[in-house]
């Protein structure tokens, strides 16, 4: 919501954006007013941080306010934010990779195709929805794109492409896309944690040590210290979990309830997460629980650490929200997914039981004892649907490689595969 007032010759807005600044440069280019005649003052209120900034409604009442000379406010209701704020951007990938006999990975093609989305949450005048709906369009070159699996593994031979289909085409649909929360890497990670998982199905081998042991074998980082510390923070979460060391899957029970635990690692930056998820999945009816989250987190010096694992907690659930219920649909003409029946999300209910933070703030290279702080929330999200979707894996022998993991999904998988 905004108020935008246009007395005196100027166009105050009033609006809990997130970016401020940008929204009165912003607003100036799309009105065509000076800029030093644009003010804006935040107000407390609700945002997202995967809407980023993208300030709809202030952009909305500024135009109107401008067009009648009078104050205008602006309200959203929730059913119209669902169906018209920015989505996180679609992906598929196709992944090939090759092992030799004697189960070590030897080559690793990885194919992304992805829509772009690093142009929109930024108050640029052609970006917000007016804009859009009124026929403005930015010529750009695309450059939203997909990181390979972590280049800490060691795979002698490795090829990644990324096709993108550019904003001006994206921008014909009634869908939008942005920034949401981790932008591609929740993806990405699904699909090349999924299938490095897979490849140590195929070797046999325990998940945990085959990671181990493209991690221990790689040479390509900055002299050893990104990949030591890989090397701790998925130990530290293999011993905070209590991991015994077994090929997946396990072998299949004979009740409804089938249990299981997998494991997904990933680093943003200089941050370095680790996570392990254990899981019961109902035979009967679909459903996943997921009844354990451990997370092993290395962003360097920490400030708060109470704070961090409220953020690391906080990150987990939003993702494994993501993970087992979030799925936006539509139609040829718009997002048919407007409520909480149609777009559920993580219930009270449906969180683990238990919830496992180690802190791995320290530099195993005695060169380097004292560590700068890096970013600490966009990289708890990336393992967290990978780490599900490989307990799944473990406890039912199946694999699934469509998000979310709503009942229906995993019980048609469960019978294709006569589990």
């Amino acid at each position: 919501h905004a108020l935008a007032d246009p007395s005196n010759g100027q166009m105050t807005i009033y609006s809990n954006d997130m970016k401020s600044y940008l929204m009165r440069s912003g607003v100036a280019s799309f009105l065509q007013m000076p800029r030093d005649r644009v003010r804006v003052v935040w107000m407390e209120g609700p945002q997202a941080y995967g809407r980023t900034a993208a300030d709809d409604a202030g952009f909305e009442a500024a135009f109107l306010a401008k067009e009648i000379g009078r104050p205008v406010r602006v309200q959203w209701m929730r059913n119209e934010e669902t169906a018209w704020d920015t989505k996180g951007p679609a992906f598929a990938f196709k992944v090939r990779g090759g092992l030799d006999a004697q189960g070590n990975l030897t080559a690793l093609e990885f194919d992304a195709r992805a829509v772009d989305y690093n142009h929109l949450g930024y108050n640029e005048a052609d970006t917000v929805l007016i804009a859009q709906l009124m026929g403005r369009r930015r010529s750009m070159a695309a450059s939203g794109g997909a990181a390979a699996p972590s280049e800490m593994y060691a795979i002698p031979s490795r090829r990644t492409t990324t096709h993108v289909v550019s904003l001006p085409l994206v921008w014909e649909t009634p869908l939008r896309t942005g920034n949401l929360r981790d932008p591609n890497g929740p993806q990405v990670t699904f699909a090349s944690e999924s299938f490095i998982d897979e490849l140590a199905a195929a070797a046999k081998a325990d998940p945990l040590e085959f990671r181990l042991k493209l991690l221990n074998a790689g040479a390509a980082d900055d002299n050893g210290f990104r990949r030591a510390r890989s090397i701790a923070v998925v130990k530290a979460a293999a011993d905070t979990f209590g991991w015994d060391s077994r090929p997946s899957p396990k072998r299949i029970g004979s009740g409804n309830i089938l249990t299981g635990r997998g494991m997904a690692y990933t680093f943003r930056g200089q941050t370095i997460v680790a996570q392990i998820a254990e899981v019961e999945v109902n035979r009967r009816t679909g459903r996943v629980w997921v009844k354990r989250l451990v997370c092993a987190h290395d962003c360097g010096l920490v400030i708060n650490p109470e704070a961090l694992r409220r953020t690391i907690e906080g990150g987990m659930l939003h993702t494994l929200s993501r993970a087992l219920y979030e799925e936006v649909r539509f139609d040829a003409e718009k997002v048919t997914s407007l409520d909480w029946n149609s777009h559920p999300t993580l219930t009270h209910a449906d969180t683990p039981s238990r919830i496992d933070v180690v802190l791995v703030n320290g530099d195993p290279n005695p060169n380097r004892p004292d560590l700068p702080h890096y970013g600490a929330g966009e990289a708890i999200c990336k393992p967290t649907i990978a780490a599900v979707a490989n307990a799944i894996y473990d406890a039912a022998g199946v694999r699934l490689r469509r998000v979310p993991f709503r009942d229906a999904r995993v019980l048609a998988a469960l019978k294709a595969a006569n589990v």
